[in-house]
């Protein structure tokens, strides 16, 4: 399977505490989100955040990954070269930004008591936010509002509500 620049993956680490417990605090079946970014050294290259900050990673460790469920979609039509090279100039910039911790609990309260505020917290970036830079100005929906104001499971919602397709899917032998 060849990812596209702007392809957004979506995964679930099954047997993980922390996912699990992102998973279901955003009601939602993914814990995780990221873009892909390209290809480096012949590998299909993720933006992504981790424990730490925006960085790259690769596609090929969530697809060997038997504890780890995978969910690509795509624009309908893909992304024009402009487009493609517009993600990787907004992604760009990300890389190293460290990790949104304090972005968790205020997404979490907005998320548990159903609340519509924008995240005030501009302390970092959570893998959601680092696609909603990227896409900014390219994708409608997200470039509206500021990609502090989604969580992964709206990020999901609103690709799905696009009609996106899906490019890649894989289950985790552990899944329910």
């Amino acid at each position: 399977m060849k990812l596209e620049v702007g392809d957004v993956l979506f995964s679930m680490t099954h047997g993980n505490p922390i996912s699990e417990l992102f998973s279901k605090v955003m009601g939602s079946p993914w814990s995780h989100s990221a873009i892909c970014f390209g290809e480096l050294n012949n590998e299909t290259a993720l933006l992504e955040t981790n424990d730490y900050c925006v960085n790259i990673n690769f596609f090929q460790r969530y697809v060997e990954d038997k504890n780890v469920s995978v969910h690509v979609l795509r624009r309908p039509g893909g992304l024009s070269h402009v487009e493609r090279k517009k993600v990787q100039e907004q992604g760009r910039p990300l890389i190293g930004q460290l990790y949104g911790y304090l972005q968790l609990p205020i997404l979490a309260l907005r998320r548990l008591f159903k609340l519509r505020f924008r995240n005030f917290s501009r302390q970092g970036l959570v893998c959601c936010h680092v696609i909603g830079y990227s896409y900014q100005g390219i994708f409608s929906p997200m470039g509206e509002i500021k990609p502090e104001s989604f969580d992964t499971q709206e990020l999901y919602q609103m690709l799905v509500d696009a009609k996106w397709e899906v490019v890649f899917d894989k289950k985790s032998s552990l899944a329910a």
